[in-house]
């Protein structure tokens, strides 16, 4: 009996689009903790010994940082007054606009680390960097946020395009940076550059 794909939803990487797409399509797969999908940003251990097929989408560490800052812009249009700088330098912990979440490294949601199986949320506090190793991941297939369209269409053998939701406009993601950001953003998600394969920016 072939097994159930299982996707692991990592914040900010297309899955907000990609679900409801699936859906449409009607693939069938599994999402989430229970049969209403919730908590969606779980990291793949959850489901280390389940029988299914687990896939992810991956994106520039570059990128999605950005992508996060622009959201809420967007969402707090007169409150979120923070310059992207003041963002990154922060990590994100912004008071009212904390989003640790998103500064958890992509790796930590798709490797074995068994010291946040059991947490119902997960932050970069509970994330030790010593205690990974390459061979501990567990997820199968790795889409890519860049070609997303392409590969869930070759993936799930589809015809259609996937629309893309929440979608954030910016013409050089690269404008956003200046040599201290982008030594922060390195630094930071290291493994996700290293083990994703990533390519730093000069």
């Amino acid at each position: 009996m072939p097994r159930l794909p299982r996707f692991i939803h990592i914040p900010k990487s297309a899955g907000t689009s990609l679900i409801p797409f699936l859906d449409e399509c009607e693939v069938d797969f599994l999402y989430g903790v229970t049969g209403k999908r919730n908590g969606k940003h779980r990291p793949v251990v959850q489901w280390k010994d389940e029988k299914s097929f687990k896939f992810t989408v991956t994106r520039n560490p570059y990128t999605r940082v950005v992508s996060w800052f622009l959201y809420l812009q967007r969402l707090f249009p007169k409150k979120f007054t923070y310059t992207f700088d003041d963002y990154v330098t922060a990590k994100g912990n912004l008071d009212e606009f904390a989003t640790p979440s998103v500064w958890i490294p992509q790796y930590f949601y798709l490797c074995d680390v068994k010291e946040i199986i059991n947490k119902k949320r997960i932050t970069i506090h509970d994330i030790d960097y010593n205690n990974i190793e390459p061979k501990s991941l567990l997820i199968e297939r790795f889409l890519r946020f860049e070609t997303i369209n392409e590969d869930i269409k070759e993936m799930f053998n589809l015809q259609k395009d996937m629309p893309h939701l929440n979608k954030s406009t910016y013409d050089d993601p690269m404008a956003y940076y200046n040599d201290k950001t982008k030594k922060i953003v390195q630094e930071h998600f290291v493994l996700d550059f290293e083990i994703l394969g990533y390519e730093k920016w000069i």
